[in-house]
């Protein structure tokens, strides 16, 4: 089965949407037909006849000849996806401005763990083998976790989309003493 949809062409054998002025529709008909467009939710032919200085007949009329209600609700449809296209926008690019953030506080937290490991290289390396002696096995398991947990958490946020405060809290979670 097919089914055979004919769209509206212009003289000029472009094709046009319903609510465009159509052929031979004439400038100040259209004009009106636009004025009622304009009154959105709260369209009628009374009031456009009362807005326009036109007799409501007259208006009916017009209406009835160049199919208004139908153009108004193709009209209405447009905007309405137009609308729904602009939110979809706005909100990728807002998902796209939040994993950006995301993104730049994992790498900055790639770059606080480097810092930390280098100050503590540098730290063992000026230490003396008594300052090393004293050293204790937790001490130094307690280092490496924090780099392990901040190191973790920075990739854990590459791959999602993590607000700031919900980043501090995952770090807090699991490590609540490195965030004091």
């Amino acid at each position: 089965m097919f089914i055979l949809i004919l769209l509206p062409l212009s003289s000029k054998g472009k094709i046009m949407e319903i609510f465009e002025r159509q052929d031979q529709e004439s400038n100040r008909n259209y004009c009106l037909f636009l004025t009622y467009l304009q009154m959105n939710g709260s369209r009628s032919l009374s009031r456009l006849a009362a807005a326009s200085g036109k007799s409501e007949s007259h208006c009916r009329a017009l209406s009835a000849q160049w199919n208004w209600c139908d153009r108004a609700k193709a009209y209405d449809n447009e905007q309405s996806k137009l609308q729904l296209e602009a939110i979809k926008a706005a909100h990728l690019a807002e998902i796209a401005a939040h994993r950006d953030r995301s993104k730049l506080i994992a790498q900055q937290q790639l770059d606080a763990g480097h810092r930390f490991l280098t100050l503590a290289l540098e730290r063992l390396n000026s230490m003396t083998s008594d300052d090393l002696a004293d050293l204790t096995g937790c001490e130094i398991a307690s280092a490496m976790k924090a780099v392990s947990v901040m190191s973790g958490q920075a990739m854990t946020a590459m791959g999602q989309s993590l607000t700031i405060g919900e980043l501090l809290n995952a770090i807090k979670q699991t490590n609540p003493d490195l965030l004091t």
